[in-house]
């Protein structure tokens, strides 16, 4: 997943706001999850933590998640989102439940 970075995305010092790359991590690491989501079920954040590591730069920035545990209710996953270099811009890590959507009605 990439965002074009733009005036819509950077800060007035012309570097990419924190915010916009916490949403493109927790945008990426929902997707990845809902693909491998069971039929009637829906994921919620519990937490996600975020480590800023240098500047957000250059045209766009892309996310890359790896999973790491997949279990009956919890999900863990990170996110890195790297530059147009492939260097490091900020890394996440966050814990999703997942429930089915039965328990949710109820």
């Amino acid at each position: 997943m990439e965002m074009i970075l733009s005036d819509t995305n950077t800060n007035t010092f012309g570097v990419t706001q924190g915010g916009a790359i916490y949403s493109l991590a927790d945008v990426a690491i929902g997707y990845r999850i809902l693909d491998q989501l069971k039929e009637k079920q829906k994921v919620f954040t519990l937490e996600m933590k975020m480590n800023f590591i240098k500047k957000g730069k250059g045209a766009k920035l892309a996310a890359k998640t790896e999973l790491f545990h997949w279990g009956r209710q919890t999900v863990v996953i990170q996110c890195q989102i790297l530059d147009e270099n492939v260097e490091i811009v900020a890394h996440s890590l966050g814990t999703f439940y997942i429930v089915d959507d039965e328990r949710i009605d109820s």
